[in-house]
C-alpha cells in the first residue's frame, strides 16, 4: 500500500489554492449575502477624500454606522464612484446595505468593487502553486532511478551503495523509504531508487536497509 507522503504534496497544493482564493470567495460570498438578506441604513460620513487626479483619480468615503446597527461604532472605508462621493460629501451621510448582527459585513452604495487587478493577481497566484507541483511531479518522477528487480529484495546490514555489476546490473543497499503492491522506494546516497519488483518478493520493512539487485531503466 502507498504511503501517505505521496497524498501529502497534492493536500498541500489544495490548501494553499484554498488560501490564496479565500479573500476573493470571501468577497463574492458576502457580496450574495448582502444582495439577498442586506438591510439598508444612513450612516455618518466621518471623511470624503479624493486621492490621485486625472484618469487615474479615485474617491475613498469613512463612515460610521448608526450605534443600533453597529453598538461598537467601528470605522469603515470604501471607495465609491465620483457621484456617490459628492454626495456623501455635501450631504455627510451615505447609503449603506449591511447584514443584521454583522456590521462589519456591509456596502455603500456606489461602492467600486475590485478592479481586474485583484483577479489577475489571483490567477498568477494560482498558476504559479500549479506550475510548482507539476515541477515537484516531474522533479519526483526524473529524478528516481529505475532498476527492474533480477532477484528478490533482500534484507542486509545498514549501507548506502551503489554498485555497478556484471551484465548491465545494479546492485543497490539503502532504507526502504516506501512500499508498494508493485515497487519499493529505496533511499542510497541522498538519491531515490524504485526498485519494480516484478514479480519478485520484498521482505523487507519500511525504514529497513535493503539490497536489491536489477536491471536499470533507461530514462523517460
Amino acid at each position: 500500500m502507498s504511503k501517505p507522503s505521496r497524498v501529502w504534496p497534492l493536500v498541500a497544493v489544495v490548501v494553499l489554492l484554498f488560501l490564496i482564493n479565500l479573500p476573493l470567495g470571501h468577497l463574492w460570498w458576502t457580496s450574495h449575502r448582502l444582495d439577498t438578506d442586506g438591510q439598508t441604513t444612513t450612516a455618518a460620513v466621518d471623511e470624503a477624500k479624493q486621492v490621485g487626479g486625472g484618469d487615474s483619480v479615485r474617491y475613498f468615503v469613512t463612515f460610521t454606522l448608526p450605534r443600533d446597527v453597529d453598538p461598537e461604532e467601528q470605522t469603515y472605508s470604501e471607495e465609491v464612484d465620483r457621484s456617490t462621493f459628492l454626495g456623501a460629501k455635501d450631504t455627510k451621510t451615505i447609503e449603506v446595505t449591511y447584514l443584521v448582527g454583522k456590521p462589519s459585513a456591509n456596502r455603500t452604495v456606489g461602492q467600486v468593487p475590485p478592479g481586474d487587478v485583484a483577479l489577475l493577481l489571483t490567477g498568477l497566484a494560482d498558476l504559479a502553486v500549479l506550475m510548482m507541483f507539476a515541477l515537484m511531479i516531474w522533479v519526483r518522477r526524473h529524478d528516481v532511478l529505475e532498476l527492474l528487480a533480477t532477484t528478490d529484495v533482500v534484507r542486509c546490514k545498514p549501507e548506502d551503495l551503489i554498485e555497478d555489476l556484471e551484465g548491465g546490473q545494479l546492485l543497490v543497499r539503502g532504507d526502504v523509504m516506501e512500499i508498494n503492491d508493485d515497487d519499493i522506494l529505496m533511499i542510497c546516497r541522498g538519491k531515490k531508487v524504485r526498485v519494480i519488483l516484478c514479480g519478485f518478493a520484498n521482505p523487507v520493512g519500511h525504514q529497513q536497509p535493503a539490497e536489491a539487485r536489477g536491471r536499470k531503466v533507461p530514462p523517460r
